[in-house]
């Protein structure tokens, strides 16, 4: 009789035990977070700048509608080249980004074209920062331009050459990633909004 109710103990034990696993994959496997993003930068005068917003989630699967965003500081008619535009602000990529425990990383790379004969500085005026919630920190962020993937702070500044010749303009990447860390607190756009935001000049000579 002690040996039947040994076993049976053991057979309820085991059977909650995987009671308990089944609900902890299905809670992380629910839970998401949300962000609204936009890129903006402001620019300065004669400044011949493109700069395209690409936004991938884990696995490299591009984002709806992301590769389509971009923005020009000039227009041209194709012939006479590129003349400057007095826009001095521009935002790209307004759209929501939901991650959750399989798609759990979503990274913003925004590529800068220079056209001018001159580098340009451009200065990180904002950057999306780690959200925390209830005391736990949700996620991370990491900002990185170039090839050498160099790290770039808030208030920071990268270079873009200027083009060799017409065919061949100066380019810089800058990589912003934003990685879930938890999957046991759910949060909103509100707690995590991304915003990125750049200013360009032309560069001290």
């Amino acid at each position: 009789m002690k040996k039947k109710f040994k076993l049976f103990a053991t057979i309820g034990s085991l059977a909650l035990a995987i009671c308990m696993m089944t609900i902890g994959v299905l809670a992380a496997t629910t839970v998401q977070f949300t962000v609204n993003s936009s890129v903006q930068f402001q620019v300065g005068d004669d400044l011949l700048l493109d700069m395209a917003v690409a936004t991938t989630s884990a696995g490299s699967t591009a984002l709806a509608g992301s590769d389509a965003e971009s923005q020009s500081t000039y227009t041209s008619d194709g012939t006479t080249g590129r003349t400057p535009t007095a826009t001095k602000e521009y935002t790209a990529q307004a759209q929501t980004a939901t991650f959750n425990a399989a798609n759990d990383t979503v990274t913003y790379k925004i590529t800068f074209t220079n056209h001018a004969e001159f580098d340009v500085t451009v200065t990180v005026k904002a950057l999306p920062t780690a959200v925390t919630k209830d005391g736990k920190t949700l996620t991370s962020v990491t900002s990185t331009y170039g090839a050498e993937s160099t790290s770039v702070a808030q208030d920071g500044t990268f270079t873009i050459p200027k083009a060799t010749n017409e065919a061949t303009p100066g380019t810089v990447t800058h990589t912003v990633t934003i990685k879930l860390l938890r999957t046991d607190t759910s949060f909103s756009a509100g707690d995590g909004p991304v915003s990125i935001v750049y200013s360009a000049t032309k560069a001290a000579d």
